[in-house]
């Protein structure tokens, strides 16, 4: 029996509105992603992708459709109540990181706890510190991300994802900065937490034939162009 779709999006377009024209950049999307699935946004720069990525995460809304995870339906909410629910479902990891450069590693990782306040405050320093130990990263707490490398701060940026604990991970060209070495474990990481339980949803215009996908979605031109469902590798 087919586990029923814990993100569905429904027919959305969004279009773009500047002072000389009208830019449709996503065109009628429609998919469906199961819980625990590992799934490939590919497509070229300027594609519709990051703006899909948008639609999934409540970052933004689409122009029509609806985008439903776990039965709810994300871009009816307001402002104040995606940013919360967004902190309890999502984890981020962004291309460049995004940490910020005046606080240590294990308190960027701690800020996301604090914003949701759902861990509890005697708990959030423990819990920093075993996803810091989980990307490797433990060594490094008390630096700040200006001592790390890039793969370093992407491993912590994955740390801080992890900080609530989210259901779904969203990646969005996490490794495009990273050399091939630091690059596959960036990668096999995301693999793990596939097999631990998460929906990671990984947006890139890169190689994937070394990731065991459930889904690739390829995007052009704000279309699904190709969708198909490999068997997943041993």
């Amino acid at each position: 029996m087919d586990k029923q779709a814990f993100i569905e999006v429904q027919n959305i377009r969004k279009t773009f509105q500047t002072q000389a024209q009208s830019v449709e950049v996503l065109k009628g999307v429609n998919l469906q992603i199961r819980q625990g699935e590992f799934v490939g946004i590919v497509g070229k720069s300027g594609s519709g992708k990051s703006t899909l990525l948008n639609m999934l995460t409540a970052i933004d809304k689409p122009t029509s459709g609806q985008v439903l995870v776990e039965g709810t339906c994300i871009n009816q909410l307001n402002e104040s109540e995606a940013a919360k629910w967004r902190g309890k479902n999502v984890g981020i990891v962004f291309q460049f990181f995004q940490l910020l450069p005046t606080l240590s590693v294990i308190d960027n990782i701690m800020l996301p706890m604090d914003f949701l306040n759902v861990i509890p405050g005697n708990q959030r320093k423990s819990r920093a510190q075993a996803l810091l130990e989980r990307v490797d990263m433990q060594a490094h707490a008390y630096k700040f991300p200006s001592a790390l490398s890039g793969g370093e701060q992407q491993r912590v940026a994955i740390a801080r994802a992890l900080a609530n604990d989210p259901a779904l991970i969203v990646a969005d060209e996490p490794t495009g900065n990273l050399d091939s070495e630091t690059s596959k474990k960036i990668r096999r990481i995301f693999s793990e937490l596939v097999q631990q339980g998460k929906t990671v949803l990984m947006v890139t215009h890169g190689d994937i034939s070394d990731l065991n996908l459930h889904q690739v979605i390829r995007i052009a031109d704000g279309q699904i162009v190709a969708h198909t469902q490999p068997i997943a590798k041993n």
